[in-house]
């Protein structure tokens, strides 16, 4: 199946694929992400290859940069946090019982 991330990027599941060409990179790599994860997901019983064509010296390359810098970023954000997953978790249950009980 030949597709792109705008067409096949949401509500598909592809785990009957193994192999996915990024041809056109995307200027925010959770997009690529989802794209990927479209046939890597749970069920995929086959190793997942991924390949990207990337231009020297082009726009691709400069992308590709961006992409790799914002999910620097995002680490280097989420490291610096100091709550944990499990206080966030506690904080959006207490949020949701909030809720409910102040529109009953």
């Amino acid at each position: 199946m030949l597709a792109s991330i705008g067409s096949a990027g949401e509500g598909i599941d592809l785990i009957s694929a193994c192999h996915v060409h990024i041809l056109e990179p995307q200027w925010n790599p959770m997009t690529e992400s989802q794209a990927i994860g479209r046939v890597h997901r749970f069920g995929q019983r086959q190793k997942v290859t991924v390949t990207r064509y990337i231009v020297k010296k082009s726009i691709e390359t400069y992308i590709r940069w961006i992409q790799n810098d914002k999910l620097r970023l995002i680490t280097q954000s989420i490291d610096q946090m100091s709550i944990s997953q499990t206080e966030v978790d506690e904080k959006r249950w207490k949020r949701l019982q909030d809720t409910l009980s102040s529109n009953m």
